[in-house]
């Protein structure tokens, strides 16, 4: 029994006790001047021949008996009415039916014990047997009260009878006497039994057809609820927009709505009988589809599966089929339902979608070449420019020569620096630009930038510092995207600066195990106004119209500077007021590393190595454009290696081949064989392998990737300048033996 229905069981059964215990009174009630006069009458002839004195006595007892409790019951009922308890109104009519009973059973006991005589002995049995009748007959509405007034009566006659067995003894009629109230008890024992139970199966017919009653109308309301439910399924089936099949056993149409008419052309005449697939299915319906369809028919499983049907005029439509079997039952002979939902549009929006993405994709792919070729091909005459610009410089060469050859070199990299401008707005806008941190001190990372950036700001008359706090943490962060953040801010103020200066505040602290570092620029330039600062950080923006022809550049770099610091989880800001300058505010949170100690420090990379270092060495230069070739001549001339030339990667191939060379740079891009197939190619010669560094003008990192699946051991992007190359030779040949020759 659940905790829900248990109180509802409870209920009943108080509300079953007090429907007996008013039975009980309301039979008292009813029956009370019956008793009166029976009762009255008794006395009357049990003690009329002794003293009216006596049965004036004798009636009164029996009267007020009745009178007290047929009184006591009305107030219980009274009380009940109000809603009081029932159990105190029970165990009060058990009293009270007590004290009845001993008054009546006193009276009888006085009328046995005055003169005992035949007649006398045999109306008094009966009479008090005619009591207990009357008591038995309401057993089942009060059992308590009725077996106080049963054991009372039952105590008069035992007593009755041994009394008379005391005084008189044995003799025939004391025998007869005790026999025939045997007897009465017997046959009092049975009436009051069949009228119990007749009482108590008169309860449960009636229980039990109330309970029939109910279970009938509980039916009836399910099946009113159930003919509701199939008229709302029947209407909805009828007006639903989604296509519904109902089809037998054998998968044949036995029923189709409104809604498969207009989608399919087919009226349900048209379609009764028919097989489903064979009515709708066309050239381009999936096979597969259709096993599936057949195989959930035959072994009545739900599915779920999208296909191409076609309507009666040969119109293709796909639909979303759901399949759902039928229950078997007496009622229902089984078979399917299918629900159909045309998904024309959708599957057409998928199409037009997919074939949007295939063209993004084709135009990134197209963007990502067009952005590669136009690099290399920038790179490599720049490559030419750089080169021979640092060769020149090189030269002793007049004051205005100097300067004509600074002005070159300076723009040469400002044009570097917006091809990688380009390049990094590339893979910011896919996605693909990687943050890679590692471990740096902060002093030496500004020690260097201030060597780099100085010059420039002292060579426009410029004053230039770097206030460092003492106590600068060391971090793990990537040194070479907060460089390239940092020398576009601070190159903007230098140029943005024609007289006063620039100035970087650097603060760091440490909470936990996160340093934040953050770099104020400050510088006395020309300022920005209030419209130029609203689209500042925007791509190809420009703060002032006329920017761009007085001072140059793309307006990508702060564009790049900023993403690339919410890309580390920090920001860049401005403020400045037009006329007053700028300060360009830099702010990461980066993790903190452990300071090493000074033995432990990087110590600083050697000089450019002398000529003798590379002595006895040979150097293969794969290059196809002349004015590189020459150029890496002029930087390798006086270095004392042996320095060779290939046109294409096959010469490149030979050239191994023929002179093992301990070292070859190598173009990725030659005319018939490239640099990544001479690579492999190389590397699958069986002679002493050269150390291979890709020499390109690709800049991709998937170039970078490429090469070195290839099998070059190094990457360096053009334009490179005479001091990295030279470096890069000596750190590598240092570190290698020389390659055997072969014998000439």
């Amino acid at each position: 029994m659940s905790d829900a229905t248990a109180p509802q069981d409870q209920n009943k059964k108080l509300s079953a006790k007090e429907g007996k215990f008013r039975g009980y009174v309301g039979g008292r009630l009813d029956l009370m001047y019956v008793r009166l006069v029976v009762g009255s009458l008794g006395a009357l002839i049990l003690y009329f021949p002794y003293s009216w004195y006596l049965t004036a006595v004798a009636v009164v007892a029996v009267c007020m008996a009745e009178a007290l409790d047929t009184i006591s019951l009305n107030q219980s009922l009274k009380r009940l009415d109000k809603g009081g308890p029932l159990t105190p109104e029970l165990r009060f009519s058990t009293v009270t039916a007590g004290f009845q009973a001993v008054l009546f059973s006193a009276v009888v006991i006085g009328a046995a014990a005055l003169q005992p005589n035949e007649t006398v002995d045999m109306f008094v049995i009966c009479y008090l047997f005619a009591a207990v009748m009357n008591a038995g007959a309401l057993l089942y509405y009060n059992p308590p009260a009725i077996f106080v007034r049963l054991l009372i009566y039952g105590c008069a006659l035992i007593l009755i009878l041994s009394v008379r067995w005391m005084t008189i003894g044995a003799s025939p009629q004391l025998a007869y006497e005790t026999l025939a109230s045997l007897l009465l008890a017997y046959v009092a024992y049975r009436l009051i039994d069949f009228t119990d139970g007749s009482f108590r199966q008169q309860d449960e017919d009636r229980s039990a057809a109330e309970t029939a009653q109910a279970s009938l109308r509980k039916a009836n309301q399910q099946l009113v609820n159930n003919e509701k439910y199939l008229q709302q399924l029947a209407a909805v089936a009828e007006n639903a927009n989604d296509s519904v099949i109902v089809f037998d056993k054998t998968g044949r149409i036995t029923w189709v709505n409104d809604a498969f008419t207009r989608l399919t052309g087919y009226t349900l005449n048209e379609a009764t009988g028919r097989r489903p697939i064979g009515l709708l299915k066309g050239p381009l319906t999936s096979p597969e589809a259709l096993a599936k369809l057949e195989h959930a028919g035959a072994t009545h499983s739900p599915l779920r599966i999208e296909l191409q049907n076609y309507t009666k005029s040969g119109d293709p439509i796909w639909v979303e089929t759901n399949l759902v079997p039928l229950p078997d039952t007496a009622q229902n002979a089984g078979g399917m339902i299918a629900i159909e939902r045309n998904i024309t549009h959708s599957k057409a929006r998928e199409t037009e979608l997919a074939e949007a993405m295939l063209k993004a994709e084709r135009n990134e792919r197209a963007k990502t070449e067009f952005l590669a070729t136009t690099s290399h091909e920038i790179r490599t005459p720049m490559n030419s420019i750089v080169g021979l610009a640092d060769l020149l410089a090189e030269q002793d060469l007049s004051d205005q020569s100097r300067q004509y050859v600074a002005a070159l070199q300076d723009t040469a990299e400002s044009l570097v620096r917006i091809v990688n401008d380009i390049l990094d707005l590339s893979k910011l806008e896919a996605g693909k630009l990687k943050i890679t941190p590692n471990v740096f001190e902060l002093k030496e990372f500004f020690d260097k930038l201030d060597g780099l950036l100085r010059p420039r700001a002292e060579a426009k008359g410029l004053s230039f510092s770097i206030d460092l706090p003492d106590d600068l943490p060391m971090i793990y962060a990537d040194e070479g995207r907060i460089r390239q953040i940092l020398v576009n801010v601070i190159d903007n103020a230098i140029k943005f600066t024609p007289t006063g200066g620039v100035t970087i505040s650097v603060q760091g602290s440490r909470i936990a195990n996160t340093c934040r570092f953050a770099v104020d620029v400050t510088d006395s330039g020309i300022g920005i106004s209030e419209d130029g600062m609203r689209r500042l950080f925007g791509y190809y923006a420009q703060a002032e119209d006329t920017t761009a022809q007085d001072f140059g550049g793309t307006g990508l770099g702060l564009a790049i500077s900023r993403q690339l610091a919410r890309e580390m989880g920090g920001d860049l800001t401005a403020v400045s007021h037009e006329g007053q300058g700028s300060c360009f505010s830099l702010f990461l949170p980066v993790p903190c590393a452990t300071r090493r100690t000074i033995e432990e420090l990087p110590t600083a990379e050697p000089p450019a190595p002398a000529p003798e270092d590379l002595t006895g060495r040979t150097v293969l230069v794969a290059e196809d454009n002349a004015t590189n070739r020459m150029l890496m001549s002029k930087f390798l001339e006086k270095c004392g290696a042996e320095i060779l030339f290939a046109v294409d990667g096959q010469q490149a191939i030979d050239t191994t081949t023929a002179a093992h060379p301990d070292l070859i740079l190598m173009d990725m891009q030659m005319p018939g064989v490239d640099g990544i197939e001479a690579t492999r190619r190389i590397r699958t010669l069986d002679l002493p392998q050269p150390y291979i560094i890709a020499l390109t003008a690709n800049a991709q990192k998937d170039d970078r990737d490429s090469c070195i699946a290839a099998g070059m051991d190094d990457f360096m992007t053009k334009p490179v300048r005479k001091v990295q190359l030279l470096e890069t030779l000596h750190q590598v040949l240092s570190e290698r033996p020389a390659v055997e020759k072969p014998l000439s």
